[in-house]
């Protein structure tokens, strides 16, 4: 993967942890455009970025030894054919 997809990657990975973390408390009442700056959104996408390396590697931590798994079976099916 090109480095620009993996940065995208952890910044959507990490967005999708903070906003399942912030729904329950937002007051959607105070929600205004005027309060959405510029340093604010570098702060959270900057949030997101380290999250979703955290996010990531702890999926790919889980999953390895399913994906391998998985692989092994598919070797295996397209030998016997």
């Amino acid at each position: 993967m090109k480095t620009t997809a993996i940065f995208v990657e952890q910044v959507f990975v990490g967005l999708i942890v903070l906003a399942i973390g912030a729904l329950p408390f937002i007051n959607w009442n105070l929600l205004d455009s005027t309060l959405i700056n510029l340093g604010k959104g570098i702060g959270i996408v900057a949030i997101a970025y380290l999250l979703g390396i955290i996010f990531d590697r702890f999926t790919d931590t889980i999953l390895s030894r399913c994906d391998q798994y998985h692989r092994l079976k598919f070797c295996c099916q397209t030998e016997q054919k």
